[in-house]
């Protein structure tokens, strides 16, 4: 389909508003067909519908593969009486469902004291990764930053500086895990073993897949992903030990619904995602309770890393808000912090309206590919 290039920023107030109410009434009209044709294919006997390819057969034949290789010695699960377990279990969800869910009960979680601990920020030299470094410094914790551009670095550190605060700062390339673990041991042989831990830097490139690089997509996963891995693995052994820290996957809302020109992007932060929820279980299954996680998942913010984009709903965030969002999500252990807060509201919708609506719904309501066409960003390793 040949996308309509439409400018979104109306001289006339009255413009923008009955453009926006006629996408609206065509969505809502295609919205009521499509529903209708749902239900009609879901009433109809399955022998009769039209479908393209063959039907399912079932589920395939699981193979089982015995002597897995490089086993690793694990603590036990759960008590073998199975009494004993469910009962654990039960105490375990209620402990889950106070301590980390967000308000489930309307009672605000206690917030952390982490003065005096060593907080780690990637990405740390601009943007919402300055901010989180100030932030953290005025309450008393010792900041570590590491970025790739040292002249960010520097800027960060004179920003604390003008405030009174001191921190650590390491060029690191992150995309290079025998860097990331020898810079890694720096830190924890210089200032100690690290407490919080937030994988907060990133890249975007915003190219339609057929006008990347090769080059381009190795390095957003390299940077926006893999790095992830070797952080986390690389101060996740001292947290083990202690039964305590907090690590920080900080995702975007593009890693929650795929977005126009982000292929490589997107598809790095839906990994984020699956990484944070996906060590979460093990890290809770194990026993490791007193490691925090706290997945983050920001709408467009206003640093420069998406500069052009030209949203039509829903303004570009400010780094200072997402900085204090973040450090609130930290302070009181959610699991995870979607901004801004009502964009989880309609996620569901993803899950639960047939295709076309939701094609409708971000082609002609929303405008999320014309919103991406006037990207052009900085292209470089950068604050998220």
């Amino acid at each position: 389909m040949v996308l309509r290039m439409r400018d979104m920023l109306y001289e006339n107030p009255l413009d923008h508003f009955l453009s926006l109410l006629f996408d609206l009434t065509i969505f809502f009209l295609k919205s009521i067909f499509y529903t209708l044709e749902t239900i009609a294919l879901t009433l109809t006997p399955y022998r009769f519908r039209k479908l393209k390819g063959n039907p399912p057969q079932g589920f395939p034949h699981v193979r089982n593969n015995s002597s897995p290789v490089g086993i690793v010695k694990q603590p036990p699960l759960m008590d073998k009486d199975p009494i004993t377990n469910k009962f654990h279990t039960l105490l375990k969800c209620q402990k889950m469902r106070f301590d980390e869910s967000p308000y489930l009960f309307s009672f605000p979680p206690r917030s952390q004291d982490v003065s005096g601990q060593v907080v780690l920020i990637t990405g740390g030299g601009g943007g919402v990764g300055r901010l989180l470094a100030l932030n953290f410094a005025r309450l008393r914790a010792r900041v570590v930053i590491w970025d790739i551009n040292k002249d960010a670095l520097k800027g960060t550190a004179d920003a604390l500086a003008a405030e009174g605060y001191e921190c650590r700062t390491y060029l690191v390339d992150i995309s290079e895990r025998e860097r990331v673990y020898e810079a890694a041991r720096k830190v924890q042989q210089e200032v100690g073993p690290v407490e919080v831990l937030i994988n907060n830097a990133g890249i975007v490139a915003c190219r339609p897949l057929w006008e990347l690089s090769d080059k381009a997509i190795e390095s957003t996963y390299a940077v926006n992903i893999l790095s992830h891995y070797w952080t986390t693995r690389a101060f996740l052994t001292e947290m083990m030990k202690s039964n305590s820290g907090h690590i920080v996957t900080v995702g975007s809302v593009a890693g929650l619904l795929g977005t126009y020109g982000c292929t490589d992007y997107s598809a790095t932060k839906f990994a984020c995602v699956g990484f944070h929820e996906a060590l979460f279980t093990e890290l809770k299954t194990h026993g490791y309770d007193g490691i925090n996680m706290t997945l983050v998942c920001p709408y467009y913010i206003n640093t420069g890393m998406f500069a052009g984009c030209k949203p039509r709903l829903l303004p570009m965030l400010e780094p200072a808000h997402v900085a204090d969002s973040m450090v609130r999500s930290i302070l009181k252990n959610e699991v995870t912090c979607t901004l801004p807060d009502h964009v989880r509201m309609f996620l569901p919708l993803k899950c639960l309206l047939p295709a076309k609506m939701c094609w409708e719904l971000m082609y002609r309501v929303m405008k999320g590919p014309e919103t991406m066409m006037g990207f052009r960003g900085r292209g470089k390793a950068t604050a998220g």
